[in-house]
């Protein structure tokens, strides 16, 4: 008896010691997740330099599984595209060149999109500056003239 009733006590510790560090560990990952919402909230534009380095890197990535793709059908034999199974394989394959190519074509019109927006920004940034730049030269001259 006393046997059972240590060992519900200590299966009841156990649960909630283990309840209790999940949701501790749960609440950091909410903190931290908080953390990055508040930066992002706090940056005035989203890095599209980024966002266009990756949708080129990921184009390129298409490129090469193109390539891949290519050489596989140059490599194989004609005789290996004869019969139904050779029919279906071929069509395979050339689908999947022109699925591969469409999506690199995509994520370089993505790319070409980021870059602008992210030129747009520059001068705006800079127009901006220049224009803070102006306003306070006025304004340390309205005071130098009192």
């Amino acid at each position: 008896m006393k046997t059972g009733k240590s060992l519900i006590v200590f299966s009841l510790l156990a649960f909630f010691l283990n309840t209790g560090l999940s949701v501790n560990a749960f609440a950091s990952d909410g903190a931290a997740a908080m953390q990055l919402v508040n930066r992002a909230g706090n940056s005035s534009h989203v890095d599209h330099i980024a966002i266009a380095e990756q949708y080129r890197r990921l184009a390129g990535e298409m490129q090469t599984k193109r390539d891949e793709q290519v050489e596989i059908l140059r490599n194989k034999p004609n005789t290996s595209f004869l019969g139904r199974n050779g029919k279906y394989l071929k069509s395979r394959i050339v689908n999947k060149i022109y699925e591969y190519d469409q999506v690199a074509q995509e994520n370089l019109a993505k790319a070409a999109y980021h870059s602008a927006i992210a030129a747009e920004q520059a001068s705006r940034n800079s127009a901006g500056q220049s224009g803070q730049m102006n306003k306070a030269k006025v304004m340390s001259n309205e005071t130098g003239g009192l």
